[in-house]
């Protein structure tokens, strides 16, 4: 009784506390959309601002542009004409130019000393009264070795600014003599540039270097302009920083946007509210609803917990007939087949069974219906999606009257487990056959290497020997024996060396044509071959494999140097390098009619330091190094030969797949 009333309280207060809340977040959603729209309507004001500002940027720098034109233009007929004719074409086309252009107010020929050289106005003034003249010497070299503009403030006559733009200095024997000057009207350059750039109802201003020029007839002063929303633009042009303002009207668009957006924000408040008047009634019914269907929830709730959530299959089956009443969910997950395929069929998980473990299963379900089996009970199956699955299944049987009526149980996946112990089993087994590697290893090693050792200490005894009696010829035979011993446990340690470094490559495998690389390891031994006359013939059709270069030219040189070494007493020998197909698997093959071998000696002529043959030179290393390499690439490697004098053929596979 205290849980319910508990439980009322708690759905009043619900009925207050989630429309209020609701009303709350959506009032806040509101306000932030208002704040949002009255943002995008700033940012889409200021955007037209940006976009008049980059237009009028684009206008004034074609403008100078062309105005640099004309000055070039007159440069290059200045420097072109005969000395009796220039000036006056200089003047003719100057004055040509700024009957075009209004916006210029004088051309001038300047030198690099400052004078005035040639003057073109419309006002036909002399050089006295010229407008350039009220730059200094030092400006007006400056300007002209940097192809600088200048600004020139307004005289006593004008109101207005001017822009002094200068071409490219006139130079004679390398040195700069002049340059002409355009000097160009700020205020009706300014118009020119406003025009169609800046809307009407905005206004903009223009700063050079750090004088503010306005651009438009309407003033930021006025305070009828938005300050905030206003677009900056700087940039260099002619020499110049330059800085192009623009004002949004507050009254514009501007205005009638943050209207709509405070009136839709009201709007939108009263619907809100309306709305959440309409979700309290909602909640009131649902938590009435929910009264009355919460003590079946419950009661479900508890039986999904316990069968359907579990992981473990959840099974009961009726006996003697092996029908499923029950199985859980989680049979699908563990097995790829949904419940119904269980219900439709007794005794379905027989369906389901390896082939070799259906005659057990019948014998444990034999032992259920008499009423004794083992508690637990492992098996495999086949899931759904053709993988092997392992189950181990925990068994109960119920009786009725001494007779056993149902079975109930769980089963759980233990595929993971039986994959981790055949794994751990796998390892343990390498582990122990590496170890036995090892250990043979080192007996080779030491054994091996004893001799030179053994051969070292005894000849240093006949060195001392010899040193005594000043025998020097016999002095000198000692050191060579001793030296040839240290250079066989070298080629030892250097083969121990290459042999221990297969499989520890740290680049990835590459495609790579076995042809060229067993060229390569042919012309390693070309002057061997050329003196004893051995024909090699070597596929050049042979198929891309995918390995590690360094270990394959290693593998052909180890094998191609044992068949030189064993071929040249033949009065034809040969090589023959190439590919053989067996069913479906491409086999390479190096072939020589050397002196071949018995067969009784075809795997141990692949031992660490095995050697048929001990009066040969080498150190017994190449061949369990071309099949350590082999191995390392996933393929096989085996030699074979007729007998003694019948040559031998070495036979190995390697992957046309990455190797994994």
């Amino acid at each position: 009784m205290n849980q319910r009333r508990k439980t009322f309280h708690y759905s009043n207060r619900l009925l207050y506390i989630l429309p209020s809340l609701i009303f709350l977040i959506l009032v806040g959603g509101n306000f932030w959309g208002y704040k949002k729209a009255q943002q995008l309507t700033h940012d889409l004001i200021k955007s037209q601002c940006n976009s008049a500002a980059l237009q009028t940027v684009t206008k004034l720098e074609f403008i100078l542009f062309e105005r640099r034109k004309d000055l070039e233009h007159l440069r290059s007929l200045w420097g072109k004409s005969s000395f009796n004719s220039k000036e006056e074409r200089f003047r003719t086309d100057a004055m040509g130019i700024m009957s075009r252009e209004l916006s210029y107010s004088e051309i001038d020929l300047v030198g690099s000393d400052g004078n005035v050289l040639s003057h073109v106005s419309l006002d036909s003034s002399g050089y006295r009264d010229t407008i350039i003249s009220r730059l200094s010497s030092a400006q007006i070299s400056q300007s002209i070795r940097r192809s600088k503009s200048a600004l020139i403030k307004s005289g006593s006559k004008e109101k207005s600014q001017f822009l002094a733009v200068f071409s490219s200095p006139i130079l004679k024997r390398g040195e700069v003599q002049a340059a002409v000057a355009g000097i160009l009207k700020l205020d009706t350059l300014i118009k020119k540039i406003a025009f169609g750039s800046i809307p009407e109802d905005f206004a903009a201003e223009m700063v050079v270097n750090s004088d503010t020029v306005p651009l438009t007839l309407n003033s930021n002063s006025s305070g009828l302009f938005s300050a905030p929303d206003r677009s900056e633009t700087e940039f260099k042009a002619a020499g110049l920083n330059w800085k192009i303002i623009v004002y949004p009207p507050k009254s514009g668009l501007l205005g009638v946007l943050t209207r709509q957006n405070r009136t839709y924000f009201i709007l939108n408040s009263i619907v809100i509210l309306f709305s959440s008047l309409l979700i309290a009634f909602a909640v009131y019914s649902f938590i009435e609803q929910k009264k009355t269907l919460s003590s079946l929830r419950r009661s479900e709730e508890r039986y999904q917990r316990l069968t359907e959530n579990a992981k473990d299959i959840i099974f009961r089956k009726s006996l003697p007939s092996g029908r499923y009443e029950y199985i859980s969910p989680s049979v699908k997950d563990v097995t790829g087949f949904s419940p119904q395929d269980f219900y439709s069929s007794p005794l379905f998980i027989k369906n389901l069974l390896a082939p070799e473990w259906r005659s057990t299963f019948e014998n444990f379900w034999s032992e259920i219906l008499n009423g004794s089996t083992n508690p637990t009970f492992e098996f495999k199956i086949i899931k759904k999606n053709g993988e092997p699955g392992w189950l181990h299944q925990r068994n109960v049987i119920l009786f009725e009257d001494g007779t056993p009526s149902a079975l109930e149980g769980i089963i759980t996946d233990i595929t993971e487990q039986k994959s981790a112990t055949r794994e751990r089993e796998q390892l343990i087994k390498e582990l122990e056959k590496k170890n036995a590697d090892l250990e043979r290893f080192t007996y080779t090693i030491s054994h091996e290497l004893r001799q030179p050792l053994i051969t070292i200490k005894g000849f240093l005894g006949y060195l001392e020997e010899n040193a005594q009696k000043g025998q020097r010829t016999q002095l000198h035979q000692d050191i060579m024996q001793i030296i040839h011993a240290t250079e066989t446990m070298q080629r030892l340690l250097n083969d121990l060396i290459s042999l221990n470094r297969i499989g520890l490559a740290t680049r990835k495998a590459e495609p790579l044509d076995l042809s060229e690389i067993a060229q390569a390891a042919v012309d390693l031994f070309k002057e061997k071959i050329n003196l004893k006359g051995i024909d090699v013939q070597i596929d050049r059709s042979m198929p891309e494999v995918i390995g590690y270069r360094s270990e394959l030219f290693e593998l052909f040189q180890n094998i191609i140097e044992n068949s030189v070494k064993f071929t040249s007493d033949q009065p034809s020998p040969y090589i023959k390098i190439g590919t053989v197909r067996t069913g479906e698997e491409t086999v390479f093959f190096i072939k020589d009619n050397g002196i071949g071998f018995k067969s009784k000696y075809k795997d141990k002529i692949f031992g660490l330091f095995d050697k048929l043959h001990s009066d040969t030179e080498g150190t017994g290393v190449g061949l369990a190094l071309a099949k350590r390499i082999v191995e390392h690439h996933g393929g096989w490697i085996r030699a074979e030969s007729e007998g003694p004098g019948k040559g031998t053929t070495f036979y190995f596979t390697l992957p046309f797949e990455p190797v994994t």
